[in-house]
């Protein structure tokens, strides 16, 4: 590829990135220089950046300086540090990983970590529906993503770490041909992650924190959680898989209220023919009492046993892109075959012989027809 700038026409608009690239790019953070700015929020920005001996991509998460001149920083930056403390302390494949944590000459605070190629789990629940009728992304695929996720939360509970911003931007499906399915879920933004362990939780009781749409009843009540909150944002993310949709909808006022008091939708209504023991499963995790859903050890038992239930067709086709396609981000599956996606089951004894009979009586029946035409002639 050619590296020289290109002529811009004039009077042609000239993009952002062109006329004024981020202030750290050039810099060295970690030992890792600063390439270009890859996201941009509120609380702050994401860069890449490439070691300057090995080659090595790293992202770097970058605290806003702006927010020196809140009330709250504080606060905002003893989340930002705690972030990570607690991928650190966890060490799970299914976590990204954290390479150095410190403050730039400047004084704004950054973290250094994995950077992932791969896809976010919305848009590849955006990309849907997978298959033509039926649930919204195929079951083996929403057993799969859930049991890889639960695997890292329940290591995370483990180690007396709730996330309490689970939802499907926060999770990422990379390439690798050593996973079930050529893929593997990374979960990030451990932001408000808290620490049931020692205290370590930063946020005042009676704040509300989260995402609404997947918030637990009593993260909507501003009460203190432990891990049965990650369980029922985990259901209402597989919930969404299944169905193209959240089990709530309307304003942040109205998701609270709905998440608080309303009973999840039935599966089954809103998608006909979904089996009996994953409904049961969802609806457990949904539930408004803590006590009444599983843990994320529990779960995975489950959810391994639905994974033998439910295995991956004979293709192996996931609605993941190939790893060596530039294009995996935004790839069109809409022309997937949907049968293909459909879920198998081993044939029965009795199907097989069948089958068998049925291609073994008409070749019978011409090797004796051909045999007759030959005495007789």
């Amino acid at each position: 590829m050619n590296n020289q700038a290109a002529e811009i026409p004039a009077g042609a608009a000239v993009p952002k990135e062109a006329e004024k690239p981020h202030e750290l790019v050039g810099t060295v953070v970690g030992g890792y220089r600063v390439v270009r700015k890859i996201a941009e929020g509120g609380m702050g920005v994401i860069l890449e950046a490439k070691h300057l001996n090995l080659g090595q991509i790293a992202a770097v998460k970058v605290l806003s300086k702006e927010l020196k001149n809140d009330r709250s920083y504080p606060e905002i930056y003893q989340r930002f540090v705690n972030e990570a403390k607690a991928i650190s302390r966890i060490q799970h494949p299914g976590i990204v990983k954290v390479y150095d944590q410190g403050q730039l000459p400047n004084g704004t605070t950054y973290i250094l970590m994995e950077y992932l190629d791969g896809e976010s789990l919305d848009r590849r629940i955006a990309r849907g529906p997978f298959q033509a009728e039926g649930t919204w992304m195929p079951i083996p695929l929403v057993l799969r993503i859930c049991r890889q996720l639960v695997s890292a939360l329940a290591e995370a509970h483990r180690k007396s770490i709730v996330h309490r911003d689970l939802k499907p931007s926060n999770v990422i499906l990379v390439a690798d041909p050593e996973a079930p399915g050529g893929e593997r879920t990374k979960l990030l933004d451990f932001g408000i992650a808290r620490f049931t362990d020692a205290g370590q939780n930063v946020s005042r009781t009676g704040t509300m924190l989260g995402t609404p749409l997947y918030m637990s009843p009593e993260q909507c009540m501003g009460e203190r959680v432990d891990g049965k909150a990650d369980v029922y944002a985990l259901g209402a993310m597989m919930f969404e898989m299944l169905t193209g949709r959240p089990p709530f909808g309307g304003t942040a006022t109205a998701l609270v209220v709905h998440h608080a008091t309303t009973p999840a939708p039935d599966l089954s209504v809103v998608v006909p023919g979904i089996p009996a023991d994953i409904k049961a499963l969802v609806a457990k995790m949904l539930q408004k009492d803590r006590k009444a859903r599983p843990t994320m050890i529990h779960l995975l038992d489950e959810l391994r046993r639905l994974e033998a239930l439910y295995p991956a067709t004979d293709d192996g086709r996931s609605g993941a892109a190939a790893a060596t396609d530039p294009t995996r981000m935004s790839m069109d599956f809409s022309a997937l075959d949907g049968a293909k996606t459909r879920l198998t089951r081993p044939a029965s004894p009795m199907e097989s012989a069948l089958r068998w009979w049925w291609i073994a009586i008409p070749t019978l029946a011409a090797t004796l027809a051909g045999i007759s035409y030959f005495l007789l002639r």
